[in-house]
C-alpha cells in the first residue's frame, strides 16, 4: 500500500468533522486515523443527567486519553424531581476532574440548596476546580439558583470571557453577595435573558455591574421591571470596547426606560 502523508489523512478527517458515522468508520482503517478521528467524535459531549458521567467513567478508565479530546461538555438536568437532581449529581461529580482541557460548558435545570447537606453549586464549582482555569465558555439555563451563588459560581471560572445566562429560577431571601477575590476577565460576549420576570435578576445584573467587565458584545432581554441601573452600569463598563449591543427591557406599562437609551446613544456619539 502506498504511503499517504498524516497531513492529507488528517485533512481528509477534518473534512469528516460532522458525520459521526463516518469517523466511527475512520478508527477502524488504521491507527494512523484513530486519534485524529477521535478529536472530532469527542469533542463535544452531552450527558442527559449527571449521573451518567459514572456510567461514562465505567468505560473510559480516568487516565484513558478520549477525556483529552474534550473541549465542550453538557449536563442537562431537565424535568426531574430536585432531590433525584442532587443525588445524580453527587454521583457524577467525583468524574468531572477527569476533563483538564475543556473550553466550553453548557449546565441546564441545576438546582441549588444545601437539602441533606448537599450544596449543589458548591460541588459543581468544586468538580470543575481542574478545569476551571482553561473554560472560556459558560452558559447556563433554567438553573434554580440564588443571584449570590450564580455569580460566586461564575467567579470560580479565571479565564471566562464569555458568559450566557438564560430563563434562572432565582431563590430570594439568601445572604447579600461580597465582592469576591478574583473574578473572570470578561473580554467576550455577555447575552442575558429573563422570561420568567423575576425581580430578583435585577440582583443578579446589579452584582454582575460591580465586577470589573469588558465585553465586546452584550444581548440583554430584561423581562423584569426593575430599575435600569445596573443595565446602564454594565454599558458603561464595556463601552470602550463594545462593539455590538442589543438590549431589549420590559417596563410597567407607560414607562418608557429613557436612561438606558441615553446611555447607549452617549456611549455611541463617542
Amino acid at each position: 500500500m502506498e504511503y499517504v502523508p498524516q497531513e492529507l489523512v488528517d485533512k481528509f478527517i477534518d473534512e469528516l468533522k460532522d458525520d459521526d458515522q463516518s469517523l466511527h468508520a475512520c478508527t477502524l482503517v488504521s491507527r494512523c486515523w484513530v486519534s485524529r478521528s477521535r478529536r472530532h467524535l469527542f469533542q463535544r459531549i452531552v450527558f442527559p443527567a449527571a449521573d451518567r458521567l459514572a456510567r461514562y467513567c465505567d468505560l473510559f478508565p480516568t487516565n484513558h486519553i478520549v477525556h483529552s479530546y474534550v473541549r465542550g461538555l453538557a449536563i442537562i438536568q431537565w424535568n426531574r424531581d430536585p432531590w433525584v437532581s442532587k443525588r445524580a449529581l453527587h454521583c457524577g461529580l467525583d468524574h468531572l476532574g477527569i476533563f483538564r482541557a475543556l473550553k466550553s460548558l453548557i449546565l441546564a435545570g441545576i438546582t441549588n440548596g444545601t437539602a441533606r447537606g448537599f450544596d449543589a453549586i458548591e460541588a459543581l464549582a468544586d468538580g470543575f476546580r481542574v478545569a476551571a482555569p482553561s473554560i472560556k465558555t459558560i452558559k447556563l439555563v433554567h438553573w434554580k439558583v440564588s443571584p449570590t451563588a450564580l455569580i460566586e459560581f461564575i467567579c470560580r471560572f479565571p479565564s471566562l470571557d464569555t458568559l450566557v445566562v438564560e430563563d434562572m429560577d432565582y431563590l430570594v431571601g439568601l445572604p447579600d453577595w461580597k465582592r469576591p477575590s478574583k473574578f473572570p476577565r470578561f473580554t467576550g460576549r455577555l447575552e442575558f435573558s429573563d422570561s420568567n420576570g423575576h425581580g430578583s435578576a435585577e440582583k443578579f445584573l446589579r452584582h454582575l455591574s460591580r465586577l470589573p467587565l469588558g465585553f465586546r458584545e452584550i444581548s440583554i432581554d430584561a423581562g423584569f421591571s426593575g430599575a435600569p441601573d445596573p443595565i446602564i452600569t454594565i454599558l458603561e463598563k464595556c463601552s470602550p470596547v463594545l462593539a455590538r449591543a442589543s438590549l431589549y427591557y420590559a417596563c410597567p406599562p407607560g414607562i418608557i426606560p429613557v436612561p438606558v437609551f441615553q446611555a447607549v446613544d452617549q456611549m455611541f456619539d463617542h
